[in-house]
């Protein structure tokens, strides 16, 4: 009687594990395909999600500086700017960052690199900056690419610059 319970017991634990494996097997072998399957579309929806995204930032960081181009533009042709008079520039500088006060910063500098006007803080000559160098050189208004601040290296900047041509040529 013994022997028989064992191989009863023995054959119940072989058609019971027979049974597990038909279930497990397949059931792993799916799951794996399956991962591997969503772990590729997802990949690949996350990355063109992601060049959405970048594009979308990309266009509105463009949009932003050519306005912001352009207000600086504009704010050149203006004649108190023209003639060098710190106080006439000042006003028209702050008068400007009042009404678009996304812009930090408007300095304003001779050709020697001093500062005759800024909307705040001291004025100081910026004639060893690669930026105005630039400018004199070039004698052109560009925009220029990311930038640490050069005081404490905390801040990434852009800075238009715009070349201002006085009312007699210069």
């Amino acid at each position: 009687i013994y022997k028989e319970a064992v191989k009863i017991k023995s054959i119940k634990h072989k058609l019971i594990a027979s049974a597990v494996l038909l279930v497990v097997v397949p059931l792993g072998i799916f799951n794996l395909i399956f991962n591997k399957s969503m772990h590729k579309n997802f990949t690949k929806h996350i990355e063109d999600d992601h060049r959405v995204l970048s594009k979308t930032i990309s266009n509105g960081v463009t949009d932003y500086m050519d306005k912001a181009y352009v207000l600086t533009e504009e704010l050149i042709s203006n004649d108190n700017l023209k003639e060098f008079n710190g106080e006439k520039q000042t006003k028209a500088i702050k008068d400007t960052i009042r009404r678009n006060p996304y812009f930090d910063l408007f300095c304003i500098q001779d050709l020697k690199g001093d500062q005759t006007s800024r909307t705040r803080g001291k004025l100081a000559n910026r004639a060893d900056r690669w930026w105005f160098k630039k400018c004199v050189e070039t004698k052109k208004p560009f925009i220029t690419k990311s930038y640490l601040t050069v005081n404490d290296d905390s801040e990434a900047i852009n800075s238009i610059i715009f070349p201002i041509v006085n009312n007699e040529g210069n």
